[in-house]
């Protein structure tokens, strides 16, 4: 029994060995594959995402580490200018005036100033001031002034600077106080005195512009295929600058959470995870500069940071994609090279039946496989014996039927031979000498014809002087009451035809036609049509019965001549003994018509293929 299995598309499909194989191959290697596929891409995806996760906090520590070299670089430059005791010696004497050693004050207090920053000016604006009203500017010039003392008091962050008892003070980023800036500019300041041992009165402030600190943050996170925001907050979590660049704003998302967190982590730096509705699932690296106390954020959405485990992915996908396929083909190919030879031998015994085995044979084919190599060759063997033996048997069939068709010829009709016997008697006791001559030569014709057992087939000129002889014994019965024409062109008489087919014409003929008024015209007729001959034999007797004639073309139908041949009366060469011989010289080509005429009378048409000589009964 044929099992089936059912497809995903609900209907069902026989099971092949091919499907099996290919199925069971295809199984095997995709379950094996992602099974490794997705060890690998767990373990790499790991990978990249600890990568990604390190290069966060990578750039937001440079990012600090950056910053901080530059407010590093004002606090050293704040430290030499209020330790130096000749600056500050020189800050209690007038330099506020137009005179000239005044002037000179000016320019010594410049180059100890300039020195103290080595001469490395640029960007830094230098302001030194006391609540007395005393204020002096160097920047790319130096400007020595007085100032009303409430503009020095109304600073909103002079207040922290003296508390702060000399520490630096970094402001954050604020409009120049002073008017020398158009842009914003960051400070760091300190108080200092002539004296340590003195009261604080002298606030020194070292401004930069804030753009220097930007191309910092714009180097370090301008990016055309990621985007990253960044917050500054200072030591109570307040935003001191913020530089957003993913399309959201986070001030009031997870700020408060990222500070929370990092004010109960112990480190100084590290990787949180935030999620708000504005930006989703995000990312945020932190760092806490222990200089300034400056807490940097560096946030970048969850799609950014995890960019390359999302392309590692689309490649692995398509990798395995192609790996599938590419295995897949050859499991199919494997399999088929496995079936081939098997569908050749199914191919051989479907086209395989008794009328081509002796014709095809079957070919050489050599497989990669020892075992259907040897189940092709035994095929080929078992073949061979079968072809030998159905030769064998075909052979005997042919034998037999050959010694049957002999039977059938050599049957003769008992009242032909003693009727003429008996004429025979007549005309000598009449001493009708030249016609017993007459009648002996044409009864041994006869008999001669259809004893001579070597020829199955003849030439039908034979056939006709046999008919001839039979029925010029008939006439010498009948004499003028027997009347029969004869009509073929010469054209036929070296057609081939099997023997002895047009007498048991003849003999049906006379049986019938002696049941009406002679006289009893019987006439032969010959024809060729397309390949084929015909021979048709009419008279005018009283014909067939129609309940005869319907019953013998039932007995006719029912006979397969070369399955079995009924067993037939030796009375005589009938129409029954005619047509299984024109069936096994003729096969399907065969020609057997009867039929009643119209005015009296039956015609008989018999025929078969015109071609060369070949022995009926042949395989």
């Amino acid at each position: 029994m044929i099992k089936k299995i059912r497809t995903f598309w609900g209907e069902d499909m026989k099971k092949s060995i091919q499907s099996n194989l290919f199925l069971s191959y295809s199984k095997l290697i995709v379950i094996l594959i992602l099974i490794l596929v997705t060890f690998f891409y767990a373990y790499i995806s790991n990978s990249l995402k600890e990568n990604a996760s390190n290069a966060l906090v990578d750039k937001c520590d440079n990012l600090t580490t950056q910053i901080d070299t530059q407010l590093e670089r004002l606090n050293n430059y704040s430290k030499r200018i209020a330790v130096s005791k000749p600056i500050k010696s020189l800050l209690k004497q007038d330099m506020y005036s137009f005179t000239r050693e005044s002037a000179q004050k000016k320019l010594d207090f410049s180059d100890m100033v300039f020195s103290a920053l080595d001469y490395r000016i640029d960007n830094i604006s230098i302001n030194i001031f006391d609540f007395d009203g005393h204020y002096i500017n160097m920047s790319k010039s130096s400007t020595f002034k007085t100032i009303p003392p409430e503009k020095v008091k109304n600073l909103t962050w002079i207040s922290d600077v003296m508390d702060a008892k000399g520490n630096k003070i970094l402001l954050e980023p604020h409009p120049d106080d002073w008017g020398f800036e158009n842009e914003p500019v960051i400070s760091l300041c300190r108080s200092f005195s002539e004296k340590n041992t003195l009261p604080h009165n002298t606030i020194l402030e070292l401004q930069q512009p804030f753009s220097v600190i930007q191309k910092i943050i714009d180097k370090t996170l301008s990016n055309k295929t990621e985007s990253y925001n960044l917050y500054i907050l200072d030591e109570n979590g307040h935003i001191v600058y913020a530089y957003e660049n993913t399309g959201h704003n986070n001030h009031n998302g997870s700020i408060s959470e990222y500070w929370k967190s990092i004010t109960v982590c112990e480190s100084a730096n590290g990787l949180l995870q935030g999620n708000t509705a504005e930006a989703g699932n995000t990312y945020c690296a932190y760092r806490t500069s222990a200089q300034f106390g400056w807490t940097f954020l560096v946030e970048t959405s969850r799609d950014v940071l995890l960019k390359p485990i999302n392309q590692f992915r689309n490649i692995i996908f398509l990798t395995l994609v192609a790996i599938l396929l590419t295995t897949l083909l050859i499991s199919y190919q494997i399999s088929r090279s496995l079936v081939i030879p098997l569908r050749k031998l199914q191919e051989i015994t479907t086209r395989l039946d008794l009328k081509t085995i002796s014709k095809d044979t079957v070919p050489d084919y050599s497989s990669q496989y020892d075992e259907l190599n040897q189940l092709y060759h035994s095929f080929q063997s078992m073949n061979k014996k079968l072809e030998d033996s159905l030769d064998e048997v075909v052979s005997l069939r042919s034998h037999e039927i050959q010694a049957k068709m002999l039977a059938l010829q050599s049957q003769m009709n008992p009242h032909f031979l003693y009727n003429t016997l008996s004429t025979i008697s007549i005309l000598a006791e009449e001493d009708c000498t030249k016609e017993i001559i007459d009648v002996c030569d044409d009864l041994s014709s006869i008999l001669r014809y259809i004893s001579s057992s070597s020829m199955q087939k003849v030439i039908l000129i034979q056939e006709i002087d046999q008919s001839i002889a039979y029925m010029n014994l008939m006439k010498i019965k009948f004499e003028d009451r027997l009347i029969f024409h004869i009509d073929i062109d010469d054209s036929m008489y070296h057609i081939r035809i099997p023997k002895l087919i047009i007498q048991p014409l003849l003999e049906n003929c006379i049986k019938y036609a002696i049941h009406v008024i002679p006289p009893w015209v019987i006439h032969i007729e010959g024809t060729t049509k397309e390949n084929t001959w015909y021979i048709k034999v009419t008279d005018n007797g009283s014909g067939f019965n129609p309940e005869k004639l319907e019953a013998l073309e039932n007995t006719l139908a029912s006979i397969i001549p070369e399955k079995s041949l009924p067993e037939l009366e030796i009375d005589g060469m009938g129409l029954i003994n005619l047509y299984i011989r024109l069936k096994l010289a003729y096969r399907e080509n065969a020609v057997f018509k009867i039929k009643n005429l119209p005015g009296g009378g039956t015609e008989v048409t018999i025929g078969g293929i015109i071609s060369e000589d070949k022995n009926y009964g042949d395989k």
